[in-house]
């Protein structure tokens, strides 16, 4: 959010705090409504609601995710997007990366507290979940598949 906003982190933080909204809050890990919420207090427009995402792939360590992205990036996924390598936090608490290849995209997400998930179109999901022996969980379910 900070960096969408282009506010520093602790700017953010001081918000949040504001706002009633505390970092430790392990919500911010899984709900939208906080970020929704503060987003709109700048005039960002979002969703009323949560978008699900549909399926991801998950339970990646961080070395698994690592292995992987190289192995898509070497089979023709090409990098379209790629977290600001200026921002302060990338590869310490966050980093992310969208991939396409013949039409398809894959979002690859790490954070320090969860590590890599991988989201995007079912089909290549499920194709690198049985190629890599993968979980994948469809959204709004808490078990994998």
């Amino acid at each position: 959010m900070a960096n969408i906003l282009g506010k520093s982190y602790g700017e953010m933080k001081a918000i949040a705090n504001g706002m009633g909204i505390q970092a430790e809050d392990e919500r911010l890990w899984s709900d939208t409504r906080y970020v929704r919420r503060m987003l709109g207090r700048f005039g960002v427009q979002t969703s009323e609601h949560e978008v699900s995402c549909g399926m991801k792939l998950i339970e990646l360590d961080t070395e698994k995710g690592n292995q992987l992205l190289e192995a898509l990036r070497r089979s023709g996924w090409k990098k379209v997007r790629e977290y600001s390598p200026l921002a302060f936090d990338k590869g310490i608490d966050f980093d992310s990366y969208t991939l396409r290849k013949d039409g398809q995209e894959l979002v690859m997400e790490w954070t320090n507290w969860f590590e890599w998930e991988i989201r995007g179109d079912e089909s290549a999901l499920v194709a690198m979940a049985d190629h890599h022996g993968l979980k994948i969980r469809e959204e709004g379910s808490g078990s994998g598949a």
